[in-house]
């Protein structure tokens, strides 16, 4: 979860998980304080970000407090997430006309869609073993190690590196790395 969760929403997600985990003896006298719930954004398979819901309901602990058993559930929210922002962002424009901080959030909130978009498009354009080649870059491995991993050349491994410098638009494969970290 913590290397899929948004980098901003990431202290969120850390701040639930050890909320969540941390040992109370009154979880059970109150069913409420045993059910933790964390909304924040997460990448998907696919490279986009996806609101999730994430809740934690204590089912029991041991005999030192420590969880024992819990359930787990994970709920997509991001048309959600995304109704309650535009809302959000109408009550704004209907209370101040001609605002500027309005103008402002609008144009940063266009910018940041744009750029993530910018960010997704190149994902779609890999193939499935350049996917592979670049986890395996990212992982610090020479492209002999991945050749040997997955079972190809040296050469074609140089091909498909060579590619994802180009797709990417990366200088090195210290940018492509530091690229390969928002797909």
């Amino acid at each position: 979860v913590i290397s899929r969760a948004h980098p901003k929403d990431l202290p969120l997600v850390l701040q639930f998980m050890e909320t969540s985990h941390r040992p109370a003896a009154t979880w059970f006298e109150d069913p409420e304080a045993g059910t933790f719930q964390c909304i924040y954004r997460f990448k998907h398979a696919d490279g986009r970000w996806r609101w999730v819901t994430q809740q934690l309901l204590v089912l029991s602990l041991t005999r030192a407090g420590l969880l024992d058993r819990v359930l787990m559930t994970f709920y997509d929210c991001t048309t959600q997430q995304k109704k309650l922002a535009e809302r959000h962002i109408a009550a704004l424009a209907a209370k101040r006309m001609n605002s500027r901080l309005l103008d402002a959030v609008l144009t940063t909130r266009q910018k940041l869609e744009s750029q993530d978009a910018a960010r997704v498009a190149p994902a779609h354009q890999l193939t499935t073993r350049e996917k592979e080649v670049l986890q395996l870059v990212t992982e610090g491995l020479s492209s002999k190690q991945i050749a040997h991993e997955l079972s190809i050349s040296k050469h074609t491994v140089e091909s498909h590196r060579k590619n994802l410098l180009q797709k990417l638009k990366a200088n090195n494969v210290a940018d492509l790395i530091r690229k390969a970290q928002f797909l």
